[in-house]
């Protein structure tokens, strides 16, 4: 419970990452990723999600 955050950051990373470097590698189902804005969207929104959910569930487990 207490890496909840962490993971929904990496995840939102791995995201991003995939996205941009779908093209140069020449992955065919992960070229097109960076031009949807949901798809963007959704990885930024687990990154920023999971920052805020490391925030409070380490701070309740230190109180």
């Amino acid at each position: 419970m207490k890496n909840l955050g962490l993971i929904a950051i990496m995840v939102g990373a791995v995201m991003m990452i995939a996205g941009m470097l779908g093209d140069p590698l020449g992955i065919e189902p992960l070229s097109d990723l960076c031009d949807y804005n949901a798809y963007t969207l959704g990885a930024l929104v687990l990154i920023i999600v999971g920052f805020v959910a490391h925030i409070i569930l380490n701070k309740r487990i230190i109180d």
